[in-house]
């Protein structure tokens, strides 16, 4: 009973562990793939560093990552408007977006748990709250 309940515990622990900075303290049980794939993630917020603005009028956008590695991002103008396709890079930490004329965009993920989203570059940041399919 006792190597039972040292094996949970010690699945829970690792299970726990952070993966990105602002991530949730609460147990992850899916991959960082399967937690960008379970839904469509609705607009949250963006913010240019550069030009120091929030975008206004983006509306009901959505961005969506297949299983086949396929991008998807719905009404996002004039950011991320387009369907290329994704991929996980630096132990997973980084996430890379390729648009349909092969530009190639790394961003870090700072935070990504079962319902929210938030990566970055070097001038702007997304967040994004799922709808799961």
């Amino acid at each position: 009973m006792k190597k039972i309940f040292s094996i949970f515990i010690l699945i829970i622990l690792i299970a726990g562990c952070k993966k990105y900075p602002d991530d949730a303290k609460v147990p992850h049980f899916r991959t960082p793939e399967g937690r960008l794939i379970d839904g469509s993630w609705v607009y949250g917020h963006v913010y240019n560093s550069i030009l120091n603005t929030v975008p206004k009028n983006i509306g009901e956008s959505r961005i969506s990552f297949e299983k086949s590695k396929v991008f998807i991002g719905n009404k996002f103008v004039p950011y991320l408007n387009f369907t290329g396709t994704w991929k996980l890079t630096n132990k997973k930490k980084n996430l890379v977006i390729t648009d349909d004329k092969g530009n190639a965009t790394e961003y870090v993920i700072h935070q990504l748990d079962i319902n929210f989203l938030d990566f970055r570059s070097d001038s702007l940041e997304f967040t994004f709250k799922t709808t799961l399919h």
